[in-house]
């Protein structure tokens, strides 16, 4: 699959809500210690709604991550955790292969 999530390279790409859309530092909010501004990438977005609604069932207990052990894997993991909502919850449990 690859990468789902990278840094927005125009401001088009920004929610109208960010709050770098009108700032010379593209997805980075420099208000909040320079956090970076992630988006889905457009050829990812079907793939991510997908496996939002698949974590989001009920009969979903455990996630399996299996990506690869470079730092690229690392990253993948990391974005989905992020976008799928599994960084800070208790409810389902996450594995790393």
């Amino acid at each position: 699959m690859g990468h789902v999530r990278d840094l927005p390279s125009s401001a088009k790409q920004l929610p109208p809500s960010s709050p770098s859309r009108n700032t010379p530092v593209l997805g980075v909010d420099i208000e909040a210690q320079y956090t970076p501004i992630y988006i889905t990438l457009p050829q990812r977005k079907d793939v991510v709604a997908r496996l939002q609604k698949l974590v989001q069932n009920v009969d979903c207990t455990k996630v399996i991550l299996a990506t690869d052990e470079d730092r690229e894997g690392e990253a993948i993991a990391w974005h989905l955790l992020q976008i799928l909502g599994l960084e800070h919850q208790q409810e389902k449990e996450v594995e790393r292969v």
